[in-house]
């Protein structure tokens, strides 16, 4: 059976900026009240099944996933690539976890 999953390069070049990327992606922790609070911020990929093989690389199952991800690449006026990839069995993709 053969799947496929799409593949999204991307680089920040400004700093405020890719800081700002990396928090809507990962998310981040959130202090308030001096501290005396704290809050877990969700990113966009606590809710997208992917893989990061390595920094700025990113392996998606779906269109919608790829999708939700380029929209923020767009609005944080990142550049980026995306491109399909085929995998010829279900063992070759073992490395995206459910």
């Amino acid at each position: 059976m053969r799947s496929m999953q799409y593949i999204v390069l991307y680089k920040q070049s400004n700093r405020t900026k890719s800081v700002q990327l990396s928090q809507a992606l990962h998310g981040y922790i959130d202090y308030s009240n001096g501290g005396k609070y704290i809050y877990r911020r969700k990113g966009i990929l606590d809710s997208i099944q992917h893989w990061n093989p390595i920094k700025g690389v990113y392996i998606l199952k779906n269109k919608q996933d790829k999708d939700k991800l380029t929209e923020i690449f767009e609005r944080y006026n990142a550049k980026y690539c995306v491109g399909k990839i085929k995998f010829l069995t279900e063992n070759d993709q073992q490395f995206i976890h459910d």
